[in-house]
């Protein structure tokens, strides 16, 4: 059974939101088009609190974009963004929540960076979305979103390393623009997994 994660798909990645990501409307249009072939749809919720590590005002003398280590992680610093309860975390309000079944959020613990929809990055806490497919006997997954800082594509190799072989809809996926290093590493990494990219017209 083929199921569908609409990743991040929210307010403050949207004109007029605080990060927002070229072709964002356009990916909204996707996902209300292809909704209905899926048995199942689920959608997560990036759901930072103010507090958050990822957040550059939350650091003395730090910059968006800077790459900082805490408690062994990685952060690059951003934005404010998709802050709990407030208009920006809210999903896209031209979104179609008809077929949406669950609702994931992620993100949450302030000390801990995240960029997949099972996992966060410490690898270890779930946000109960592979139990979800799991018990909805998922055959396959497919990712699409709002991607600022990889989250389409790592939700995409998380699927296929938990076992749901995985696929991108290609049109479906807005993110910052990419330097051809980046697309380059991000095209090895979906090769290397075996991660199949579909564009939505052929579904």
């Amino acid at each position: 059974m083929k199921a569908l994660i609409l990743v991040d798909m929210q307010r403050d990645f949207l004109p007029e939101g605080a990060w927002e990501l070229p072709g964002a409307e356009a990916v909204v249009a996707v996902a209300n088009r292809i909704q209905r072939r899926f048995r199942i749809v689920a959608a997560t919720q990036d759901w930072h609190m103010k507090s958050h590590k990822i957040f550059a005002i939350n650091h003395d003398n730090r910059s968006v974009g800077e790459v900082i280590s805490f408690k062994k992680q990685e952060f690059r610093l951003t934005v404010p963004h998709c802050v709990q309860k407030t208009p920006g975390a809210e999903l896209a309000p031209a979104l179609n929540r008809e077929f949406i079944q669950k609702v994931f959020y992620r993100g949450m613990d302030s000390d801990v960076n995240g960029s997949s929809a099972f996992l966060e990055n410490d690898r270890r806490t779930s946000t109960g979305l592979t139990e979800f497919l799991r018990a909805r006997k998922a055959s396959e997954v497919w990712v699409m979103g709002f991607s600022p800082d990889g989250a389409v594509l790592q939700t995409a190799l998380d699927a296929q390393s938990l076992g749901f072989p995985s696929r991108i809809i290609e049109d479906g996926v807005a993110m910052p623009p990419q330097t051809l290093e980046q697309r380059a590493a991000e095209d090895a990494a979906i090769d290397e997994a075996g991660i199949v990219r579909v564009p939505s017209a052929a579904i």
